[in-house]
């Protein structure tokens, strides 16, 4: 097994571009290097869902079929207190919410020109900029390890995240915060979903996704 701490590095997707099979394995370097490029995108609400919750569209964050990890975050998290706690998930924010601040918080990585758009990037809380902190753990095709982020005067955090390799291509597949107990797994088209804590598991049975 290797261990080792993940480079600086600015998100654009949320898989990891397929590398040709005759090249040389990387580096255990660069996997984390490489995971660490996925997390902003992987992290990411879908901008429909976030225009409609916006918008008024979906009054219900319950609507919201896909469970990412800024979705949970920011709008399904129920507070708790202690240092664990705390140190998985604090909110920043001073008095009233400005839902302004959140919106272009978001939205940061969209480029363009006045009102158009040129360039769309992932509607998402943790934005490369915002990473303070990554380690990253290689078993064979599966990595496992923390995201630590901070967002000024919003939140800052710490997530378990695991990553898994098909193909020479790293995915990130879940995201995990015990404290909140939150466990969120991303399926085959991309749509994460809850998975049950164990310990509100049947005895004997398996976790499965929840909804």
């Amino acid at each position: 097994m290797l261990a080792y701490g993940a480079g600086q590095s600015a998100a654009s997707a949320g898989d990891e571009p397929k590398t040709n099979a005759s090249e040389s394995k990387p580096a255990a370097t660069d996997d984390a290097k490489k995971i660490r490029k996925l997390i902003p995108a992987a992290a990411a609400i879908k901008r429909q869902d976030m225009e409609k919750l916006a918008t008024g569209k979906t009054a219900r964050s319950s609507d919201i079929k896909d469970k990412s990890l800024t979705f949970v975050l920011l709008l399904d998290l129920k507070p708790k207190d202690g240092k664990e706690a705390k140190e998985q998930y604090q909110d920043l924010m001073k008095g009233a919410v400005d839902p302004t601040v959140i919106v272009q918080e978001l939205y940061r990585g969209d480029r363009g020109i006045g009102n158009i758009i040129l360039l769309r990037g992932p509607v998402t809380l943790i934005h490369a900029d915002r990473i303070t902190a990554c380690t990253c753990k290689v078993d064979g095709d599966t990595a496992k390890g923390t995201v630590s982020f901070e967002v000024p005067k919003l939140c800052k955090g710490k997530v378990q995240y695991i990553a898994r390799r098909k193909d020479d291509r790293w995915r990130i597949e879940e995201f995990i915060v015990p404290a909140y107990d939150i466990h969120i797994v991303r399926n085959a088209k991309g749509m994460w979903t809850s998975r049950v804590p164990e310990k509100d598991q049947p005895s004997g049975k398996q976790s499965t996704p929840a909804g």
